[in-house]
This record gives C-alpha cells, structure tokens and sequence, in this order.
C-alpha cells in the first residue's frame, strides 16, 4: 500500500546519553510517505514547526531530510506495523531530499480518525569525513540540536489534512 501524507507530531527531544533527561517538547509538522513493491519502505520527513492546534497542514511542506524505515512487523493485531530504521539507505529505497541516518522504531496504525504514527529514534551526528558527493556521504550529514553529538526522539503523530495527501480509499478503517 502506497501514501502520502501530513502529520502533527508531538515531538520530545532528549540527550543522546541520557535519553531519559528532557531537551524539548514541542510540535512539529512532518509527511509520512509509504512506497515500494510491498509497501515495506516508510519515509519520515520532519518538515517545520507548529503550534499543535493546526486543524490543516499548511500546503507548502519542505521535504529535505528523510529518515527511512523498513517494514520488519505487520501484527499481532491488524492495522498495526512496525519499522525499523535505517541507517544505511537501503537498496530500493527512493526518496527525496538527503538521507537522514537514524535508529529506532517506528509503529504505524490506523483507526477511523485516520493514521498515527509513534515511536523512538535516535540520531547521531557526525562531520562527513569526505565530500558529499554521493548517496553513502550524504549518510553522515551534520544535524546541529543545541550542539549536541546527536540527539533521541519521541514521537507521537497524527494525521492532518493536507493539499498533497495521496491515500488510499481505506486508510480510515479499523483494520485492513
């Protein structure tokens, strides 16, 4: 099953080594794209802030940075997937904007009021130690969170109408 579609995610950030020590809380829009033959690619792309009352995502949404996850689980109930992430592109993966390795799961379920994403990731930083020229270089892209070496986040996201949406006539149904 293919999509594509805005997200309201409630975003807390914490310290790379001490994941349990609060950073940040805020709001963030984000677009959640679902691509492939099985469907077996889930691309997150953190697109800007919001205040977290939105009713729409804003039509304009930047997609530069995505994370990429691979299916790894489609139980025990229906309706409920879980990703890992990646933190090498996978082969087959196709995407756009540059690669943002990350660690993590994501779990991905849909109801009536439509899909909700949640889970933990954690990104580390690090210079490229060589031009970013290609797709492997572009793995090592520097993310600055408060000049930290990198950084874990919590996300819970929910489905916002959005101009862009692509979606499938049942992603609202209680199980597929």
């Amino acid at each position: 099953m293919g999509f594509r579609f805005a997200a309201q995610n409630r975003r807390t950030v914490s310290s790379l080594c001490h994941p349990d020590e609060v950073i940040d809380q805020d709001y963030s829009f984000c677009v959640l794209h679902r691509s492939h033959r099985g469907g077996e690619f889930l691309y997150l792309y953190e697109t800007g802030d919001c205040t977290g009352s939105e009713t729409r995502a804003p039509d304009e949404l930047s997609l530069s940075h995505a994370m990429v996850a691979s299916l790894v689980s489609r139980g025990p109930e229906p309706g409920n997937e879980t990703f890992l992430l990646n933190r090498e592109i996978p082969e087959g993966a196709h995407f756009e904007g540059l690669f943002l390795p990350a660690e993590g799961f994501l779990t991905l379920s849909y109801a009536s009021a439509g899909p909700k994403l949640s889970g933990s990731i954690r990104v580390s930083c690090s210079r490229p130690k060589v031009a970013v020229t290609t797709r492997a270089a572009i793995a090592h892209v520097l993310l600055d969170y408060g000049g930290s070496e990198g950084y874990v986040a919590h996300f819970d996201a929910t489905y916002l109408p959005w101009s862009k949406e692509i979606l499938p006539h049942d992603i609202f149904i209680e199980s597929f």
